[in-house]
């Protein structure tokens, strides 16, 4: 049975790294929600880490997508969506790494206990804020990517 599965390659790791930032995103706002409501350090590390991971997953994912691009080259609906792909997964790259620096700033100055109350919920909300809008971007390119594998639902 396996050796059926032997000498089946992946050409391109840009559909299989893809997936990373996607769900590492979509779990980052999860932990970024627990935080905005239960205001515990534990949860901003969590959601620090996952963010990073991300980050680090949608690098990488940017990064092979010129291949998998040649690979693609003269498909009717790639050509027509990959500059829209490039581009939101470009902006979704940014906030990701916005959100990821600003998640580090946060720790450190909560570390240092310089906020006060009020100030620590304004840290959280701009957290979570910036944490789902990555994720959305960061969906809305899977997304696109999708439709340039599977078409468009008639």
């Amino acid at each position: 049975m396996f050796d059926q599965l032997s000498p089946y390659t992946i050409p391109v790791l840009h559909p299989v790294l893809a997936h990373f930032p996607v769900a590492l995103g979509v779990v980052s706002v999860v932990f970024a929600s627990i935080w905005l409501v239960r205001n515990r350090i534990y949860w901003l590390t969590i959601t620090m880490w996952l963010q990073g991971m991300a980050f680090i997953g949608g690098v990488l994912a940017l990064r092979t997508g010129d291949a998998m691009k040649d690979q693609s080259d003269g498909i009717a609906i790639v050509d027509e969506l990959v500059q829209l792909h490039e581009s939101t997964a470009e902006r979704a790259l940014w906030i990701m790494g916005i959100s990821f620096a600003w998640l580090i700033f946060a720790k450190w100055m909560i570390a240092r206990d310089t906020f006060h109350s009020e100030a620590r919920l304004w840290i959280r909300i701009v957290t979570f804020i910036l944490v789902l809008l990555s994720s959305l971007l960061i969906g809305l390119t899977g997304h696109i990517g999708g439709t340039m594998v599977w078409g468009v639902p008639v």
